[in-house]
């Protein structure tokens, strides 16, 4: 949680350091000192996000490969439904 006293007691670093919020907020501060504050893109914090239907789709890819080709339908109609 980004905090006005964690705000105004952050020090430089060699390297940028970026803290989050949790919710798509997150401060950078910079190797100079300088401090931004930042939103990032909901279509990236969402891209991010293990969906059922991704995991589901890596599952069945990892998977299918040992499947025969029937039980590779019927569980990729189980995923799709």
């Amino acid at each position: 949680m980004l905090t006005q006293i964690k705000f105004s007691t952050l020090k430089p670093a060699a390297k940028p350091l970026k803290l989050s919020d949790g919710a798509g907020l997150y401060l950078l501060v910079l190797p100079s000192g300088g401090k931004v504050l930042k939103k990032e893109k909901l279509e990236k914090i969402a891209a991010t996000l293990n969906t059922f239907e991704s995991v589901a789709n890596e599952w069945h890819k990892l998977k299918a490969i040992d499947w025969s080709a029937t039980t590779e339908r019927k569980a990729r109609e189980g995923i799709d439904h």
